[in-house]
């Protein structure tokens, strides 16, 4: 995509460079069939070659290049609203951050989304959720959406939202099992006599039930890589515990590509 983008004399391109992006250093780009996942054969397939790459890559990483650095300081899906302001207004992105973390509201009823804090996919998915779902969800529950790593991160609130929600989706991702903020809320999700633990398409057709407790939706993401025996024996046993009974109901895969 890089390559052909460049290549194209009609492509304006502009660079958004996310915090965990490692540019190529000079080694790498000597020798690409290293550093590219599948190599020469795929770039044949498609009229590429590595000495066009190098050159693309070269104009990608050139002061020259428009680009938009993503501020790590701005918080969830916030971070995307402020790269859609910067990639549609003359104000950059990084100046029109919002200068005040709210406090994270713990409202009854709400649908609350749990995802890994500074995880880039985790937070591009749980936004693409929230627009796939926002207008069928408002039709049912009145209390609205709280995207949690949207606000500071209280974990005694995000305890208190969690118990007092309608329904609270989880995405695992790959730092999920070491995020506080979501080891809290699943812990949370699988105490005592609280939490149903049922289907995606259960959420909207039983209302009754959501409120005996929040209704608990697990979605992994592709990062997220479920314990194996070896991770299991590394943990603390109550943390073992807490996921073992979390990870009882099939989770659904959501893939952003």
């Amino acid at each position: 995509e890089i390559t052909t983008a460049f290549v194209s004399s009609t492509a304006k391109v502009t660079v958004v460079v996310t915090p965990s992006f490692q540019p190529p250093n000079d080694e790498q780009l000597k020798d690409l069939d290293l550093f590219l996942d599948d190599g020469e054969c795929v770039l044949a397939r498609h009229g590429l070659t590595f000495q066009r790459v190098r050159e693309s890559f070269a104009h990608l990483l050139h002061p020259s290049t428009p680009c938009i650095y993503v501020n790590p300081t701005v918080l969830g899906t916030t971070r995307l609203d402020w790269v859609v302001h910067s990639l549609t207004s003359n104000t950059p992105a990084w100046e029109a951050q919002p200068k005040q973390v709210m406090q994270l509201p713990v409202s009854p009823g709400m649908l609350s989304i749990s995802c890994e804090p500074g995880n880039d996919e985790a937070v591009a998915a749980a936004s693409t959720l929230l627009l796939k779902i926002s207008k069928a969800v408002y039709t049912i529950m009145t209390a609205g959406i709280c995207v949690i790593p949207n606000y500071e991160a209280d974990l005694d609130r995000i305890a208190t939202l969690v118990a007092r929600s309608r329904a609270v989706v989880v995405f695992l991702s790959s730092g999920t099992l070491t995020a506080s903020e979501q080891l809290i809320a699943i812990d949370e999700l699988v105490s005592p006599n609280r939490t149903i633990m049922v289907p995606l398409d259960t959420m909207a057709s039983a209302p009754s039930i959501a409120r005996s407790g929040p209704v608990a939706v697990s979605v992994n993401l592709p990062g997220f890589e479920f314990p194996t025996p070896d991770h299991w024996a590394k943990m603390p046993h109550t943390l073992q515990d807490v996921l073992k009974q979390f990870f009882v109901r099939i989770s659904a895969p959501f893939s952003m590509s």
